[in-house]
């Protein structure tokens, strides 16, 4: 669902097509809907692939994001019949484990979780982690992006976010992506990838 033009009555009706789609087909179960995708890059004014924002973020911070994202979460939620809700996912953050205030935990302490509706439709908080080169002139060789250090520092920065959701009792999704200043996919690396974030998940298990 759109966050980012700031229009909710534009957001609504998206879910209104949306509701109307899954209710003509009993055998479809809409699981989730995500508001918004990297709301930490709005407040740029040409954020986004080049498009110009619509809103207005001269105020924008992760305060004003969790108020604005409340509200449209209700709105869209009301476009649903009670017994076929859909769950709702918040975050597609890309920075949260590096750029300071956008953590899982500033939006719990804005009162992300304070709302009782909110907090019974929530299930997943999600971040994106691109493993990524733009050095110039620089080749990039199958599975150098995943390599296990690269990918083991990403995602040990971001332990703190996962033990803040799991308290919270959400589901942490960890999206990502390794490309190059050539957006070269490193999908030889995946395996690699998978087994190390593997790794470093059971060491939170452990607390370790």
């Amino acid at each position: 669902m759109n966050l980012k033009s700031l229009d909710l009555n534009e957001t609504v009706r998206q879910a209104r097509l949306l509701s109307a789609s899954f209710s003509n087909d009993k055998d479809l179960v809409l699981e989730a809907i995500e508001i918004g995708n990297e709301p930490e890059y709005y407040h740029k004014p040409n954020s986004g692939g080049g498009v110009k924002n619509p809103g207005d973020f001269t105020a924008w911070s992760p305060r004003n994001y969790t108020q604005t994202w409340t509200q449209y979460a209700k709105a869209v939620l009301g476009e649903f019949d009670g017994d076929s809700q859909p769950s709702l996912r918040i975050g597609e953050v890309q920075s949260a484990g590096l750029a300071e205030g956008w953590a899982p935990q500033s939006l719990f302490q804005a009162g992300l979780l304070e709302d009782e509706f909110v907090r019974n439709h929530l299930g997943v908080y999600s971040e994106h982690m691109y493993q990524t080169t733009y050095i110039v002139g620089r080749e990039v060789h199958p599975g150098e992006l995943m390599d296990k250090y690269n990918t083991r520092g990403n995602v040990s920065r971001r332990l703190s976010d996962v033990e803040a959701c799991r308290r919270a009792n959400l589901t942490f999704v960890l999206v990502s992506l390794p490309r190059s200043q050539k957006a070269v996919t490193d999908t030889p690396g995946r395996d690699k990838y998978l087994l190390e974030v593997r790794f470093t998940e059971r060491g939170l298990d452990r607390g370790g």
